[in-house]
């Protein structure tokens, strides 16, 4: 298998959401944050396994980023999850 097939096989959110889980096992204060992307953000295992841990604030990339600021801020530690065009450019609009 040459490196680009192999480079194709690999998909980093997989490795992202099971070392979130990993972290919220250990962790009650950590909590996924995202913009109506549980499918495509690789969530679906860390909603079933912590169901009052995620918080899907829908299509809203800008409360995305003001509700984990809040988390923080209280205590927890979020990660937020959310394609990083849409991340990116819709969070900027509210600077």
């Amino acid at each position: 298998m040459t490196l680009t097939e192999q480079a194709a096989l690999f998909d980093c959110r997989k490795d992202f959401a099971d070392e979130l889980i990993s972290l919220a096992e250990g962790d009650a204060r950590v909590v996924a944050v995202c913009n109506d992307s549980v499918g495509s953000s690789n969530l679906v295992g860390f909603r079933e396994r912590f169901p009052g841990r995620l918080i899907n604030v829908g299509i809203a990339e800008q409360d995305l980023v003001g509700v984990a600021a809040g988390l923080a801020n209280a205590g927890k530690i979020p990660f937020v999850c959310a394609a990083a065009p849409f991340l990116t450019g819709r969070a900027l609009e509210q600077i």
